[in-house]
C-alpha cells in the first residue's frame, strides 16, 4: 500500500516537474519577445527622431523659400517651394506611420509584460506545489522505511 502511494507521488512529482519546466520555458520566451520588442521600439524612436529633424529643417527651408518667392515671383523659386512642401508632406506621412508603429510596439510590450507576470506567478505556484509533493514523498518514504 505504501509502495503504491510512493509511486503515485513520484508520478505526480515528475508531472509537476515537467509543468514547471514548461512554464519556465514560457517565461523565457516572453522575456525574449519583450527584449525583441524593446529593441524594435528603440529603432522606431531613432527613425522618428531623424524624420522629425529632417522635417524641422525642411520647414525652415520652406519659410526661407516662401520669403524668396514673395520677393521674386520667379517660377523656379515656386518650383523649389513646391518640392520642399512635398518633401515635408512625405516626411509628415512617414512620421505618422512611425508613431502608429511605435504605439503598436508599446501595446505589444505591455501585453507581453502582462503575460510574463502571469506566467511567472504560475511558475512560482508550480515550484511551491512541487516542493510540497517532494516533502510529502520524503515523508512517505521515511514512514515506509520505518515500517520495514
Amino acid at each position: 500500500m505504501a509502495q503504491a502511494q510512493i509511486a503515485a507521488y513520484e508520478k505526480q512529482l515528475a508531472r509537476s516537474g515537467d509543468k514547471l519546466a514548461d512554464t519556465k520555458d514560457d517565461v523565457a520566451k516572453n522575456q525574449a519577445r519583450i527584449t525583441k520588442s524593446n529593441s524594435q521600439l528603440e529603432k522606431v524612436k531613432s527613425k522618428r527622431g531623424k524624420i522629425q529633424r529632417d522635417n524641422a529643417k525642411t520647414s525652415g527651408d520652406i519659410a526661407g523659400l516662401e520669403k524668396r518667392f514673395a520677393l521674386s515671383n520667379d517660377a523656379k523659386d515656386l518650383q523649389k517651394l513646391t518640392k520642399a512642401r512635398e518633401k515635408l508632406a512625405k516626411g509628415e506621412s512617414s512620421l505618422a506611420r512611425l508613431m502608429k508603429q511605435e504605439a503598436d510596439v508599446q501595446g505589444e510590450i505591455a501585453k507581453e509584460q502582462g503575460r510574463l507576470e502571469s506566467k511567472a506567478g504560475k511558475a512560482e505556484e508550480r515550484g511551491a506545489s512541487k516542493e510540497e509533493l517532494q516533502q510529502a514523498l520524503d515523508a512517505l518514504k521515511r514512514k515506509h522505511d520505518a515500517i520495514q
